[in-house]
């Protein structure tokens, strides 16, 4: 007997097209050269799917909202990122754009020539440097609201100025004693010997001299 209405009547075996929906069910596709598709989807969540936007795109959409579109020029993610690994980033100079939707300045983090590099891409500006011999260039002013700690010599080629109620610098030999300090104390110049507690040499505000 001769079944007429066959599958091979409806689908050639070297190919064809289907005009409608499919389903499989749960079974499997297997040995397959090649299949085009617009899009693909889970038949338990209709509205997730993996789309092939045309122009070289596959975009995956959760709740139908594309997440992350991977096309020639490389990934687009919309929402948060979550890794339990490394992240590197390997180029000629790579870097790491922070731009601020609501507020400038915008930032970058960037490796270039040997240097690490915060950039406000804002005003094209550099605004710290770390040199590859570890020698960190701060373009701007540097606010150190809770202190700053130095091991090794200080280098300036500007002023310092110290702007404080009593100001005093303080000079501590790590070998001998006595140590010394410095002060602007109300309107006198002070050498203290910090070590016995007493003031050495005032500078009065009238310019006289009290040597102790």
């Amino acid at each position: 007997t001769t079944v007429t209405n066959s599958i091979a009547t409806k689908m050639p075996l070297a190919g064809g097209t289907f005009s409608g929906s499919v389903s499989f069910g749960d079974n499997e596709i297997t040995n397959v050269h090649s299949i085009a598709l617009d899009s693909i989807k889970g038949d338990a969540d209709d509205n997730t799917s993996i789309n092939f936007a045309g122009s070289d795109t596959i975009n995956i959409k959760p709740a139908g909202t594309t997440r992350l579109a991977i096309n020639t020029s490389g990934i687009s993610i919309t929402g948060g990122i979550t890794s339990t690994g490394n992240l590197t980033i390997t180029n000629t100079n790579p870097n790491i754009s922070l731009t601020d939707s609501n507020h400038n300045s915008d930032f970058k983090l960037d490796v270039n020539s040997g240097q690490f590099k915060i950039v406000d891409t804002t005003n094209s500006a550099d605004r710290l440097i770390v040199q590859s011999d570890g020698t960190i260039d701060v373009q701007g002013n540097l606010d150190a609201n809770g202190g700053l700690d130095v091991t090794g010599a200080i280098t300036s080629t500007g002023n310092l100025t110290i702007t404080n109620d009593a100001p005093k610098i303080f000079l501590t030999d790590s070998s001998n004693n006595p140590d010394f300090s410095i002060q602007n104390a109300n309107g006198a110049f002070v050498i203290f010997d910090d070590t016995n507690s007493a003031v050495r040499i005032e500078v009065n505000a009238d310019g006289h001299v009290d040597i102790k």
